[in-house]
Order: structure tokens, then sequence, then C-alpha cells
């Protein structure tokens, strides 16, 4: 009889490390794998509007979550001729601000922080124009779009360019 309860322990046993190293073979697997949203443009990346008109930066997620995602978008300040403030006016918060930006979150390149909201695959930033005095040549503003921090969705290398006429 203590054979038999013997026999019944070990083939238990087998079977439930068998098991758990099963399970934790798809979780290994899985790590690092979880489908987080993939934001990409939704329209033309290369815009072209007159001093005083919006420019429509339009994006898409190939999926939602039931949180907000944020991303930032970045000012390359050395390919654009506009200047932040005077030539255009992005809506958020910059991300170097520390009224909006708890310190933890800043660091990186500096831009303006969007939020796409929870359940949400589709949304538009209007960056703003201003109208100027002296007639000009036309401007650009280059802008490369990363996630932010909370790394909740993701971005590949996504890239704006906004010419603004006179």
């Amino acid at each position: 009889m203590k054979n038999i309860n013997k026999y019944k322990y070990i083939v238990l046993t087998t079977l439930s490390l068998g098991m758990f190293i099963v399970a934790c073979n798809d979780d290994v697997e899985d790590l690092g794998k979880k489908d987080k949203p993939v934001l990409t443009a939704d329209g033309p990346t290369s815009i072209t509007v007159s001093e005083g008109n919006d420019a429509i930066l339009k994006f898409k997620l190939n999926n939602s979550i039931s949180q907000p995602i944020q991303y930032r978008l970045v000012m390359l300040n050395d390919e654009s001729t506009a200047a932040d403030q005077d030539d255009y006016i992005i809506p958020g918060c910059r991300s170097n601000d520390p009224d909006c930006v708890a310190i933890e979150e800043n660091g990186g390149p500096v831009g303006y922080i969007f939020e796409i909201p929870e359940n949400t695959t589709e949304y538009e930033v209007n960056v703003a124009t201003i109208i100027d005095l002296l007639p000009e040549t036309p401007e650009t503003l280059k802008l490369k779009v990363i996630s932010n921090r909370t790394l909740l969705g993701v971005v590949g290398e996504l890239y704006y360019t906004i010419t603004i006429n006179d």
C-alpha cells in the first residue's frame, strides 16, 4: 500500500511540475511582447499652410487600450526655420515645463506632449500658425513624434514637415 501511495505522489508531483514548466514557458515567450498600440500617420506628413491657418497632424493607432497614451512632438530646430511661439503654436504641455510636467517625467528631447484618450484609435493635433506683419519667405517646421515616458504606446520613425507660406 505504501508503494502505491508513493507512486501516486511521484506521478502527481511530476504532472504538476510539468504543467508549471509549460505555463512558465508560455509566459517567458510572451514576456515583452505585449501588444502596445503603434502610432502611425493617418494622412500626409508633408503639409503646406498659409500663415494664420492650422496644420492638422492626423494620427492613427492600430488598436486602443483602456488608458490614455502620451506622445511627444519634438521640434527639430536644426532642420527648421520656423520659431516656436513666433511662427507657430503647438497645443499642449511643453516637456521641459515644470508647471505641467513632473520633474521625474522630464528628460529626453524637448517637445510638446499630446495625449490620446483611452479607447481611441484616431487623433488630431492642430498646429496653429501665426500671421507675421512683414512679408517673408516660406518657413519650415520639422517635427519628430516619439513615445513619451509612460511608454504605453510605440511609434516608429514618424516625422512631419510643415511649410508655412506668407
